[in-house]
């Protein structure tokens, strides 16, 4: 536990008090006051622990704020108080860090306006300090265990803004399609004409505009003909692309996923396809978004 001081626009003082455990490096409390009593103090203590806890000590030093009152109800919860040495703020530095980072990550880039408005500042930081900010002392976690993963095939590195643009969080996401259009399947005639224009090379698009639907024709023909979602990983070794493989890979596709948009009655109303360069199965976010997408076309297109 630490107070530290925040001079706003119009040069009035606040005073910051923050709870961390040092385990984690993790805040459970946060907020300021223009008046820091001793029974503010206490309040905040109270919202922190409003039970018994499994804490054993609760760290500070020796400003004069911390009362008699506060020690009263650190002993009411079990918690030994524990103070550290006059001029030795070396003894509390996991606390001291954070006030570091406090200062270098936000306070040098903001003016605070006022209390309000450091409150809202401090909730934006503690949630980017939790869940996006890594920490040599966690071995490169973050307070909340982020979980870490490699980088998969067909991923891309993707940068998040935190606190409007300020820090940033990267993590690895699915790529987006090369090209995606949608075909317009004609019930009557069972042929698979372009819907919207499509940013596929015109070879590709000549030899597969028109195309009967079937059990072995691309991906689109298929998932038309079995009313299913029909995701190839390969087009070089698939056999339902032995009709169109060539005008593929010439084209530089090398998977195709494709999902027929049925009616409630059964008609097949369109496909939509997504192709993509690499050889790969789409990723659970690019699962997601072609059942979204599909979501937002069926009403429009009954």
């Amino acid at each position: 536990m630490d107070f530290f001081t925040v001079i706003t626009a119009n040069f009035r003082i606040l005073y910051c008090l923050f709870l961390m455990r040092h385990d984690r490096r993790e805040i459970i409390h946060f907020n300021s006051t223009q008046h820091p009593t001793g029974e503010w103090i206490v309040q905040q203590l109270r919202e922190t622990f409003p039970d018994r806890t499994d804490n054993q000590y609760l760290i500070f030093d020796r400003d004069a704020k911390f009362g008699a009152a506060v020690f009263d109800f650190l002993e009411s919860c079990g918690i030994s108080p524990v103070r550290t040495s006059y001029r030795s703020p070396w003894q509390n530095r996991v606390a001291e860090r954070w006030i570091r980072s406090f200062r270098n990550e936000l306070l040098d880039h903001v003016i605070v306006l006022d209390e309000s408005h450091l409150r809202r500042l401090a909730q934006d930081y503690l949630r980017y300090y939790h869940q996006d900010r890594t920490h040599d002392g966690l071995n490169k976690d973050t307070p909340t265990k982020r979980p870490t993963r490699s980088r998969n095939p067909g991923e891309r590195l993707q940068s998040t803004p935190r606190l409007g643009g300020l820090h940033h969080r990267y993590s690895w996401v699915p790529s987006c399609m090369s090209d995606a259009h949608a075909i317009l399947a004609t019930y009557n005639s069972l042929h698979l004409r372009y819907g919207v224009p499509a940013s596929l090379p015109e070879a590709y698009r000549a030899a597969t505009d028109g195309i009967c639907i079937g059990p072995n024709v691309g991906s689109c023909g298929t998932a038309a003909y079995v009313r299913q979602p029909v995701f190839v990983s390969d087009i070089a070794s698939d056999p339902r692309w032995v009709k169109f493989r060539d005008f593929a890979l010439q084209s530089g596709l090398r998977a195709a996923w494709s999902t027929a948009i049925v009616s409630h009655d059964g008609k097949v109303l369109r496909t939509f396809c997504m192709y993509c360069r690499e050889v790969r199965q789409p990723g659970p976010g690019e699962i997601q978004l072609i059942d979204t997408l599909l979501e937002l076309l069926r009403p429009k297109l009954q």
